[in-house]
């Protein structure tokens, strides 16, 4: 199952907007398989915070009522329920429509003020899609992880649910590109770019977040100043600075320094992976085709395996076809370069030049192919 699968079964995620005068938020909650009356609580909570309000659900509706000193990410909770209803909170009014599914929030959707509403419709432009197509989370899941479904109809349906999802994202783009185009300088873009700090390289970070640093009203906000201090804790691993070196046995168990290996190369990445990890695993015909393409021109790769397993490791390097350097201390998620290199989800890449120095970090197919094409030649 792909990562759309579990973006699509998983919980939607929303978030929200402030003027003065405090907020608002009128709340219902929707119970359908629970015919008798039960009495619950609705939180409100922050990361920076933690709970800092808590309202009683009466015949289905609650009300939270405030005021928040800055806009911040928030989240509605329901007692007894597993999952939330995020949001971005400000001084504005909003509502919150939550639905329970057995033990779980289902839904949540929460409206209202600038910044959420924006939200809001991305939100409800995908479930559009998924509807029009006849799509349910619920039993999209239930179908496709029965032992009575067959492969065949399991890749009809991720067909659809592809088509849908390619749909859905075109739709999102258009409400996102416009909105940021008369707002370039927003809380959507701050919290946009705070959501996906983990997939970007320090200098893409430090880039988009520069101009809410040099914007008094964003200056001092926490998510900017958290964002400020993940730069600066990967500094070190921005374009030009020299890639932290380390020793890792290869297969046979020789010790072997990333240093003694790029020297003799034009580009060398380190591939860190893993033989349980399914994306990774995914990503390995690809590499082996760019491998076999760009090898002969300079391009050299350095497997670094989260495995902890070597019988494990070493079936996948055969059966993937992976024929460039392999190391591994069996160390699983304590390796010591996923330290060095700050790798909190794989696979991710590293690519530095014969000198050592840094020249690009956590890139997709493409972004590696025109990276190889730069300082390769096509």
């Amino acid at each position: 199952m792909n990562h759309k699968m579990f973006l699509f079964a998983g919980a939607v995620a929303l978030l929200a907007s402030c003027s003065q005068g405090g907020y608002v938020i009128n709340g219902t909650f929707v119970n359908p398989g629970d015919t008798a009356t039960v009495e619950r609580h609705a939180y409100l909570s922050s990361d920076f915070s933690n709970i800092v309000d808590t309202a009683d659900i009466v015949d289905g509706k609650f009300v939270f009522k405030g005021e928040c000193e800055q806009p911040l990410p928030y989240r509605i909770s329901i007692e007894g329920m597993q999952g939330a209803a995020d949001f971005f909170l400000e001084n504005a009014k909003y509502t919150a429509e939550i639905e329970q599914r057995g033990p779980y929030i289902y839904k949540g959707y929460v409206n209202g003020g600038n910044t959420q509403s924006v939200f809001y419709n991305i939100a409800k432009t995908n479930d559009d899609v998924l509807e029009r197509y006849g799509l349910d989370a619920e039993t999209f899941m239930t179908e496709f992880t029965s032992a009575e479904t067959t492969e065949e109809r399991r890749e009809e349906m991720t067909r659809l649910l592809d088509t849908a999802m390619a749909e859905s994202d075109s739709l999102q783009s258009i409400i996102i590109d416009a909105y940021m185009a008369e707002n370039p300088v927003s809380y959507f873009g701050l919290m946009t770019l705070y959501s996906n700090i983990s997939s970007m390289s320090p200098d893409k970070i430090s880039e988009e977040i520069q101009p809410y640093v040099d914007a008094p009203e964003f200056a001092e906000h926490p998510i900017v100043v958290e964002i400020s201090e993940y730069v600066k804790a990967n500094s070190h691993l921005m374009k030009g600075q020299p890639a932290p070196d380390f020793t890792v046995p290869d297969m046979e168990g020789n010790e072997v320094a990333f240093s003694s290996i790029y020297p003799g190369f034009k580009v060398t990445m380190i591939d860190f992976w893993a033989s349980w990890c399914g994306p990774c695993r995914n990503f390995n015909p690809a590499l082996v085709e760019i491998y076999n393409e760009y090898h002969d021109k300079g391009f050299e790769i350095v497997g670094v395996s989260m495995d902890n397993d070597k019988d494990s490791w070493l079936q996948a390097i055969k059966d993937d076809g992976l024929t460039w350097i392999q190391l591994s201390d069996l160390a699983y998620w304590n390796t010591k370069p996923r330290e060095l290199y700050n790798v909190s989800y794989i696979p991710q890449n590293v690519l530095v030049d014969g000198e050592g120095k840094i020249i690009a970090t956590k890139l997709d197919e493409e972004g590696l192919r025109e990276v190889l094409d730069e300082y390769l030649g096509k």
